[in-house]
């Protein structure tokens, strides 16, 4: 049996929207883990699926779980599903800065910090998924161009350092003498755009 397809819209309107983020909401508040990834799953696909301004007033109901998204990608063993809702929530939030300011509490932003230490650009494909997501995330929050999102990163020394850890791995380069360097990868690449926009350094400037 097949149904046809609806619009994000019409399951606005149907209350799905409503009717997930209580469940997901009952099921951190009660650690019912089983819960989280047919919930996150939903949701995610419900975030890829916005494509109308009808769709994008539908999602403003799921940004409502921004912070929840951060708390699971730091937690839950589907991190990288909702790494990925948050990294797709901050992208559809564009031009709104309360979310960014919610993910920059000192509880979010110790999610975010937990995601980059806990995981690695060297580990396996979750953990890159969920490392490469939290950078997005932050380069999100960076181009809302707001000074005073921009000085609370600046401040956060210790996401820095992450950051920092993202870009040169401790780590890296004992391989012994005569093997090569490994190759940058895409996500230390972002990772020192940021610190060089958080620090007040133009992008590819002098450390």
């Amino acid at each position: 049996m097949t149904c046809p397809a609806m619009s994000l819209a019409t399951v606005f309107e149907l209350g799905v929207v409503g009717k997930l983020n209580q469940v997901l909401s009952y099921a951190f508040q009660n650690s019912v883990e089983s819960f989280f990834e047919p919930c996150l799953e939903i949701c995610l696909w419900l975030l890829q699926s916005t494509k109308t301004k009808e769709d994008k007033a539908a999602v403003a109901m799921l940004l409502k779980n921004v912070e929840l998204y951060c708390v699971l990608a730091a937690t839950a063993e589907a991190c990288d599903t909702a790494a990925h809702c948050l990294m797709l929530a901050v992208q559809l939030s564009e031009g709104d800065n309360h979310v960014a300011e919610r993910l920059l509490s000192n509880q979010s932003r110790g999610h975010l910090r937990t995601c980059l230490t806990d995981h690695s650009l060297k580990g396996d494909s979750t953990d890159i998924q969920v490392v490469s997501c939290v950078l997005h995330v932050l380069q999100g929050i960076t181009k809302t161009g707001n000074e005073q999102l921009l000085t609370i990163l600046k401040q956060d020394e210790i996401l820095l350092s992450c950051l920092r850890e993202v870009v040169s791995p401790r780590s890296a380069g004992n391989g012994g003498g005569g093997s090569s360097p490994p190759a940058v990868t895409d996500g230390q690449k972002l990772a020192k755009s940021l610190v060089e926009v958080i620090c007040g350094k133009p992008p590819g400037g002098e450390p």
